[in-house]
């Protein structure tokens, strides 16, 4: 690439220089290198971004499945209470049909006690 010999332009510290031609040739490359650098770190930063992105979602998704399980466990154990209250229920329902068949058979008895001392 270096088809040019080294011309030497800076007596001062007597470093060589490529001559124009080649140094606009290195100007591009370190450009294009750069661009490429550029380009790889804005290709890896979306990356980044998208593994955030969805760790964040994957958070999210776990607090809420976490949250429904909870209110179902919650519904379930309200349905199971309220189960139990019904059948507490029923059986004071039953006690209160017998205390008032109870209550008509002795009504009825002293019904049929009276007519007979009356």
């Amino acid at each position: 690439m270096l088809s040019a010999p080294l011309q030497l332009n800076n007596p001062k510290t007597d470093r060589a220089q490529p001559p124009p031609s080649e140094m606009h040739t290195l100007q591009q490359q370190q450009q294009q290198q750069q661009q490429q650098q550029q380009q790889q770190w804005q290709q890896q930063y979306k990356e980044r971004q998208q593994r955030r992105k969805k760790r964040r979602k994957a958070a999210a998704n776990a607090e809420a499945a976490t949250a429904a399980k909870t209110e179902v466990t919650e519904a379930a154990t309200t349905a199971a209470g309220a189960k139990e209250e019904a059948a507490k229920a029923a059986a004071a329902a039953k006690a209160a049909a017998a205390a008032a068949k109870a209550a008509a058979a002795a009504a009825k008895a002293a019904a049929a006690a009276s007519t007979e001392w009356g």
